[in-house]
């Protein structure tokens, strides 16, 4: 079994595998590319999440200075919104539902 393999199964695995530190860097090469995009270009921020998330659904939206730790454990329903500066950390699955919204509450 791969150390990816390891990891996707929510086993012990080598941080430091290069196949591990690939999906990483993929990661954060695409958070780059998010982070610098125009907050209100809606289409082309859904579109980047898709290629990021394992799934999202219709209309998925965050703001500037996203970042996660692979991005193909983020799964989110349609009309997910996540603010400003929200960090996932995706070593293990993480699921949103539907017409979820994520910041800070009154």
């Amino acid at each position: 079994m791969t150390e990816l393999e390891k990891m996707e199964a929510g086993m012990e695995y080598d941080f430091w595998d290069d196949e591990v530190n690939a999906r990483k860097a993929n990661a954060m090469d695409i958070c780059k590319r998010l982070n610098e995009q125009d907050p209100k270009d809606e289409e082309k921020i859904a579109d980047t999440l898709r290629e990021l998330f394992g799934s999202a659904g219709e209309i998925p939206w965050v703001g500037p200075n996203f970042h996660c730790d692979n991005g193909k454990n983020i799964h989110v329903g349609k009309h997910c919104i996540a603010n400003f500066n929200v960090t996932i950390l995706d070593i293990r699955e993480v699921r949103i539902g539907y017409h979820c919204m994520i910041g800070p509450i009154r």
